[in-house]
């Protein structure tokens, strides 16, 4: 039969034994290439000492840096109003601000004609501006949100913060400050509203009071804008050399937050400089 024959039988053997050599060769040319890629992985991630490779991760990391600033810069210049010539005391008759000490060294300025509202005083902090009746009107006793009510501004400014940081966390201001802008934003609808940052202190403070730190303030006054994106209200924190002058002191023996009349002028002049119309 032909399926017997010596020709049909070596045919088969033959293409047998091809078969198992190309696989063979298959795998090792496979092995050889898995080996080559291990190698050039190897020396693509491993760490250079010196030379152009560290350059590279330096540059990177710079880059990276200066993203982060041009963000915070990018988030303040959306949030905070153009710059323009400075107002009169008479734009700010239907005004109101809110706060503690810093507030209260504000409204004791010669700028102010007597139609603005001022809430002010030192025991005010983001965790009791909301429900706490803090202040006087019309013989009684009445919480910030209250007050705001009965007068019905229309503008706001708020300048809460630097009396919590020695004990408030970051996360906790802003959501207490977040809670008492909304309800602001509530009863006000058609109010501008301002979030005025903390200033820093002067190293004499920084020395005296180690939970008063710059490098602390300036975390929270991070948190203050990205507050000003999400509610969507205006920022304003004095620019350039008005800036270095916005500096605040605290009274070891009373705890009392202070204000030079240098920078009371400097924090005045940006809320006169920057607003919203």
């Amino acid at each position: 039969m032909r399926r017997n024959s010596p020709l049909f039988h070596k045919n088969r053997f033959d293409m047998n034994e091809m078969v198992p050599k190309s696989r063979r060769g298959q795998k090792i040319v496979l092995a050889v290439l898995a080996v080559a890629l291990v190698v050039l992985l190897a020396f693509l991630l491993w760490p250079q000492s010196d030379g152009p490779g560290n350059e590279k991760h330096t540059t990177a990391n710079l880059v990276g840096n200066q993203s982060g600033t041009a963000a915070s810069s990018a988030a303040a210049q959306k949030v905070t109003p153009k710059k323009g010539k400075e107002k009169t005391a008479g734009y700010f008759k239907d005004a109101a601000f809110v706060g503690d000490d810093l507030v209260a060294a504000l409204s004791k300025h010669s700028f102010w004609d007597g139609s603005t509202l001022f809430l002010a005083t030192g025991k005010a902090n983001p965790s009791n501006i909301l429900r706490e009746q803090l202040f006087t009107q019309n013989g009684q006793s009445v919480t910030a949100l209250q007050a705001l009510k009965n007068s019905g501004p229309k503008k706001v400014y708020i300048c809460l913060g630097l009396n919590g940081v020695s004990w408030l966390s970051g996360e906790d201001m802003r959501s207490s400050i977040r809670d008492f802008v909304q309800r602001v934003q509530k009863e006000l609808p058609k109010a501008q509203v301002y979030l005025l940052a903390i200033p820093t202190v002067d190293s004499a403070t920084q020395q005296a009071l180690p939970n008063f730190q710059n490098s602390k303030i300036q975390s929270y006054d991070e948190l203050l804008l990205s507050l000003c994106e999400e509610l969507e209200i205006y920022y304003l924190q004095p620019q350039g050399e008005e800036l270095s002058q916005f500096v605040a002191s605290v009274d070891t023996g009373t705890s009392q937050l202070q204000l030079s009349q240098q920078a009371v002028d400097a924090w005045l002049s940006t809320i006169r400089s920057y607003t919203a119309g």
